[in-house]
C-alpha cells in the first residue's frame, strides 16, 4: 500500500504481486502482456498507454480505471490499483 507523505497520509494505491490475483475471473500473474491487453479489451477497458520504466519493467496503464500492469521479460509481475 502506498500513502501520501503529507499530513493526511491518504491511501493512494495498492500494489499486488500475489500469484493468485484474479481479474475478470482469470488468474493474471505470469501472463504475457498481449493476454492482459486482450482481457482488458474483452471487458471493454481501452485507452492503454505503454512505457518502459527507468528500472527496466514495462508498464501498461489504463488511466481511466487507475490500473497499471508491470511486466518483466513480458511476464506480469505486479498490478497497481489507484492513482
Amino acid at each position: 500500500m502506498f500513502f501520501e507523505t503529507n499530513e493526511t497520509c491518504k491511501l493512494t494505491c495498492i500494489d499486488i504481486d500475489n500469484l493468485e490475483t484474479i481479474i475478470f475471473e482469470q488468474t493474471i500473474l505470469g501472463c504475457p502482456s498481449r493476454q492482459i491487453e486482450e482481457l482488458m479489451i474483452e471487458n471493454k477497458i481501452f485507452n492503454e498507454t505503454k512505457e518502459k520504466e527507468d528500472w527496466g519493467e514495462m508498464r501498461i496503464s489504463f488511466e481511466d480505471y487507475s490500473i497499471d500492469f508491470y511486466f518483466i521479460d513480458d511476464k506480469l509481475v505486479s498490478v497497481t490499483f489507484g492513482k
